[in-house]
């Protein structure tokens, strides 16, 4: 599997779950440098100008040559993104939530 890369040289893309994706599973990842992302994510990826197919080039050799040297899968996205993180987040929300209406009810009893 160390063959595997994502390559997105676009300009627009609406939904940038792919890249997101692809940073979970330690794909590397070569985007256009169009596209917004916190910088915390951006400085996971590699980034080249779309209309510059030398950079591309370059930038894929990079990735093919840390992929050769047997580099690990790991995510490389920031821990506050990963699912779990993420996940309890949403719990935390609910419970606010859950409490919030609880609450409510109680007064209007």
């Amino acid at each position: 599997m160390t063959g595997m890369h994502l390559l997105l040289p676009t300009r627009i893309l609406p939904y940038h779950i792919n890249v997101l994706e692809a940073l979970a599973t330690g794909i590397p990842v070569i985007v256009s440098n169009h596209l917004n992302f916190d910088s915390e994510i951006k400085s996971k990826m590699t980034l080249v100008d779309p209309r510059d197919v030398d950079n591309i080039a370059q930038a894929i050799d990079v990735a093919l040559g840390k992929a050769s040297l047997g580099y690990t899968r790991q995510s490389l996205l920031p821990e506050r993104y990963h699912l779990y993180s993420v996940a309890k987040e949403y719990i935390i929300l609910f419970d606010n939530l859950q409490a919030k209406s609880l609450e409510r009810n109680n007064k209007v009893v």
